[in-house]
């Protein structure tokens, strides 16, 4: 959690133990904890899709040797290219 985050728990918990002549700590741990198991969850806090870089396909399919340039050809980067929009796709997004 950061620093931002943890002020705003700091804010809630405070008001309620205002409101509510509660515990500050009970509050404020429950709402940490709340609050890091909502950012672990990929449905509420999903990554951003990152595709693979030509330097990752080279260790997939293997490098030409000695002397050729590390370069992935047109057709093999179109290839990873649809295999990660269908899996983009498929995972929702």
């Amino acid at each position: 959690m950061n620093l931002e985050q943890k002020k705003r728990v700091a804010e809630i918990a405070a008001k309620a133990c205002l409101e509510f002549g509660v515990n500050y700590e009970v509050v404020y741990l429950a709402a940490e904890e709340a609050i890091l198991a909502a950012l672990a969850d990929p449905l509420l806090n999903p990554k951003e899709w990152v595709g693979l870089t030509d330097e990752e396909i080279l260790d997939i399919v293997g490098r030409a040797g000695a002397g050729y340039p590390a370069v992935v050809p047109p057709y093999t980067r179109d290839l990873f290219k649809k295999i990660e929009d269908k899996l983009r796709e498929k995972n929702g997004g």
